[in-house]
Order: structure tokens, then C-alpha cells, then sequence
């Protein structure tokens, strides 16, 4: 986020000065301030410019990312399943009488 500071002699100015800061993309922050500490007064306006979303090309990088991560995840589990039911099916085959196993 950038942060500026927009001042001028009289109001008039400073609206004017603020409404062109708003046409680039900035936002009023916080209160008007009016200092008159120099003998003469200063309308003082805080601005702000949130940072920009990031360029279409990277939104839709992180999307395919996003939709690969997922699509690892479904398969890693698949594959965790896959190897409980082998583990399962060697435990068997383990515990079975040597007839059993020697049965096609």
C-alpha cells in the first residue's frame, strides 16, 4: 500500500488536488486536517493507493497450481488407500495355512 499527502492554501485547491488523486487510483484516508501553525492555513489530506492485483497471466498461473496441487492430493490418497488394501491382502496371505498359499 502506498501512502501520500495531499496539501494546499485553501480548500478549494485541496478538493481539486484530491479528486485528481482519486481519477489515479487513490482513496481519502482518514479526516481532513487544517493546520494553520505557519500563520497561514494548510488543508491537509491523507491518501492512499491499495496495491494492485496481481497481472491476469499470474492469477491464472496460480489457478492451474492450485488445480494440480488439488489433483496431486486426490491422487496421493488413492494411492494411501491402494496400499492399506495391499497391506491387508499380504496380512492374509501371510496368515493363511501353507496349503493356502500354495493354491493359485
Amino acid at each position: 500500500m502506498d501512502y501520500e499527502i495531499a496539501q494546499a492554501g485553501d480548500s478549494d485547491a485541496l478538493v481539486t488536488s484530491v479528486q485528481e488523486k482519486i481519477a489515479e487510483g487513490w482513496e481519502p484516508h482518514g479526516e481532513l486536517l487544517i493546520s494553520e501553525h505557519t500563520g497561514t492555513p494548510q488543508f491537509i489530506q491523507a491518501v492512499i493507493k491499495k496495491d494492485q492485483a496481481p497481472p491476469s497471466g499470474l492469477v491464472d498461473e496460480n489457478a492451474k497450481l492450485k488445480q494440480i496441487a488439488s489433483e496431486t492430493l486426490e491422487e496421493n490418497e488413492a494411492l494411501k488407500k491402494k496400499v492399506k488394501e495391499l497391506e491387508k491382502e499380504l496380512e492374509k496371505l501371510k496368515s493363511a495355512p501353507e496349503d493356502d498359499k500354495e493354491k493359485p
